[in-house]
């Protein structure tokens, strides 16, 4: 079998000297293993591999070397110069050859580097053979360049190749011009087609995805495109759901939103801008996506949280704590006016820390209680009652007034217990 041999990088055409500076007439080039000073190994001086070099290679009476040093492909070399009486002048180890050839080919313009098999020998327009074992050089798929004797390169594409020694034969697809009997010369391409080996074990692929169509290969693309399109509507959504108002129906007691898309169960830290319809009264809830009404507080100025006190069409940002939604910006109040609720009852209390508070009742007997919607901070100075027709004489009965409320007495003309409906006003601190 004919080697495949590629060209030596160092001492062609080269004129030496010894460490005089004397041209090394008769110098001698020794070829080894790479590593070994005694090991020879044969090199060639032509390209087809078919020559070998003499060992040594002698040098000019001018110290020229003018013999081609072609190197076995794959194989490492040590080469030694040394002059005429075998003293070693210097040594260049694991020397690999190189493919020289760079030419045009392929189609439109290609450029590849092209390997130079042995001589072959004419079958046909399509077919070929060249002594010695090429399957993988001429491997499916892989391109050729051949020479029609004087007439210029052609190319084609392998379409079959079989090894039956001695000979190795290729079918090729011809790009235009097919192969004549005056074939001289064929290459291989050095971009090869020949399929990359891995360890199994260290890669892990799923079977291929047969085209179907435009829009569809195996029916996945279209898959993932309405996977996509569909998460994408729903983020979109959702991204739209922060940024709108809610608008409330119900209260004044219990409110009511419907988000889109809906609130799936009550987590912490979720928030809504809602508007409401009505103000508020008494305890307020919200209730969203009909999971049920939950409290709506905010925080008066000792901290504490206190049922939410809204008007009608105020628009505000509520956030749910894990328990109850929180009001995040309440109604603004006037200067020097820490806390405030307008509602029946109702308080307000400046930030002196002075605390006034009012209310009316339904009809209330003699010995009734009335409970402050604001405890005060620190004491009730004063309570003001006002009362309907149905009795003379309205007082706290006792003086029995607390932090907390007071006691209602009422009477009529003849001194005896009566009830009625009372308005009333407290004041303290």
């Amino acid at each position: 079998m004919t080697n495949i041999v590629r060209l030596s990088p160092i001492w062609i055409a080269t004129r030496f000297a010894d460490s005089n500076n004397n041209l090394l007439a008769a110098g001698q080039i020794f070829t080894y293993e790479a590593g070994s000073d005694s090991v020879e190994q044969t090199t060639w001086s032509d390209q087809a591999g078919t020559v070998a070099n003499p060992n040594p290679i002698v040098l000019d009476s001018s110290g020229l070397n003018s013999t081609e040093i072609w190197l076995s492909e794959g194989v490492a070399y040590k080469l030694v110069l040394k002059d005429s009486n075998g003293n070693v002048i210097v040594s260049a180890d694991n020397i690999i050859g190189y493919e020289p050839s760079v030419v045009p080919g392929g189609t439109s313009g290609d450029v590849n580097l092209w390997n130079s098999a042995p001589t072959p020998t004419y079958v046909s327009g399509t077919i070929f053979v060249v002594p010695g074992n090429y399957v993988t050089q001429f491997a499916v798929g892989n391109r050729v360049q051949f020479t029609n004797g004087i007439a210029g390169n052609f190319y084609g594409t392998v379409t079959a190749v079989a090894y039956s020694s001695p000979n190795t034969q290729v079918t090729i697809q011809p790009d235009s011009t097919a192969i004549t009997s005056a074939l001289s010369a064929v290459y291989w391409s050095a971009l090869a087609v020949n399929g990359i080996t891995v360890d199994a074990a260290a890669v892990s692929w799923t079977s291929g995805i047969t085209y179907a169509g435009t829009s569809t290969v195996g029916g996945y693309v279209t898959t993932l495109k309405n996977t996509v399109t569909t998460d994408l509507n729903t983020l979109t959504t959702a991204v739209a759901g922060l940024n709108v108002v809610f608008q409330a129906s119900g209260g004044p007691t219990a409110y009511s939103i419907t988000p889109t898309p809906p609130a799936a169960s009550y987590s912490a830290n979720q928030v809504y801008d809602v508007k409401f319809n009505v103000a508020s009264s008494g305890s307020p809830t919200l209730n969203v996506s009909g999971l049920g009404g939950v409290g709506l507080v905010q925080l008066d100025t000792a901290g504490t949280y206190v049922a939410a006190v809204l008007s009608a069409n105020q628009t505000t940002r509520v956030l749910y704590d894990g328990s109850q939604f929180v009001v995040q910006n309440p109604i603004p109040v006037n200067a020097g006016v820490a806390a405030f609720r307008h509602a029946n009852p109702g308080y307000i209390e400046f930030a002196d820390g002075t605390v006034q508070q009012w209310g009316s009742t339904g009809t209330i007997g003699d010995g009734g209680t009335v409970t402050f919607p604001l405890r005060f901070p620190n004491a009730c100075t004063s309570v003001v009652i006002s009362i309907s027709e149905r009795a003379e004489i309205a007082y706290v009965q006792g003086y029995n007034r607390s932090v907390t409320g007071f006691t209602v007495g009422l009477q009529d003309s003849s001194s005896n217990p009566t009830s009625a409906t009372i308005s009333w006003c407290a004041f303290g601190y």
